[in-house]
């Protein structure tokens, strides 16, 4: 084995910043591909570059590994945690390969135990390897799509979760239902608007000055006036009993009409 390399790098990557699988975390590939280095070389010179981002469809969005093709010399090596890390697409991981190859580089992916630019029969052995990554990969992506196509017809609920809900398994599909204590605060902005006549600046304050939080951030204005328009035709004030939903309620025309002029208006 070749222990006379000028620089290592280790390169990780994960699609999205809540791809928290265990085996394929930034942390874990760091750490395999640290302690391979470790058990074969002793380097002073490694450099870590990552990516947040998939080449899936488009190409150059893995702007740190663009960075360190431009940092790769003669006599280097990439360590990465497995092929797969290297992108979703195929053309953009074939050029990345020809790239470090022309330079004199060499790549090394510890879970395959494969090097790429040392010699032809193991270079071809890396390219099928990559195709079969990018396999996988669609087939994942497909059973994604299957299940979340599942989930939606049959009532579930998809992505983020909106303020005033939570979600909750009902019959094994992941449905939104109502947060009381976010609930409360929506409750409050809108009695501070329509009842105190408050300004949604005058609220904001009020939320922080009290430590009020939005899951744990501070409120601003944009969010204060974001969930009173988004909420205001859904609740109403009744005087002799208070603040009640008027979801599935029949609201009186006019009023219904007010409500949606009061919730366009802007402080």
């Amino acid at each position: 084995m070749n222990t006379n390399f000028n620089n290592i790098f280790i390169y990780t990557r994960v699609s999205t910043i809540k791809q928290s699988n265990k085996t394929i975390s930034l942390i874990n590939q760091y750490d395999t591909c640290k302690n391979y280095i470790s058990s074969n070389y002793f380097y002073k010179n490694i450099y870590h570059f990552q990516d947040i981002a998939s080449s899936y469809k488009n190409k150059n969005a893995l702007r740190r590994q663009k960075i360190m093709v431009k940092s790769i010399s003669k006599n280097d090596l990439i360590i990465i945690y497995d092929i797969s890390r290297l992108g979703r697409n195929i053309y953009q991981v074939i050029d990345f390969l020809e790239k470090i190859k022309n330079k004199g580089a060499m790549i090394y992916s510890v879970e395959d135990k494969l090097f790429y630019g040392k010699d032809k029969l193991l270079d071809n052995l890396f390219l099928h390897k990559v195709i079969k990554a990018k396999e996988f990969s669609d087939f994942l992506s497909n059973k994604t799509k299957t299940s979340q196509a599942f989930i939606k017809e049959n009532g579930g609920h998809i992505g983020k979760i909106p303020y005033g809900y939570k979600l909750s398994y009902i019959d094994g599909l992941p449905k939104l239902i109502i947060n009381d204590d976010e609930e409360k605060i929506i409750k409050l902005i809108i009695n501070k608007h329509d009842k105190e006549c408050l300004s949604f600046n005058e609220i904001t304050n009020f939320l922080n000055n009290n430590l009020i939080k939005k899951r744990d951030s501070d409120w601003t204005f944009a969010n204060v006036r974001y969930i009173y328009c988004k909420n205001v035709n859904r609740i109403f004030i009744d005087n002799s009993i208070g603040i009640k939903r008027a979801i599935n309620s029949k609201i009186n025309p006019i009023n219904k009409k007010m409500l949606t002029f009061r919730s366009l208006i802007i402080n």
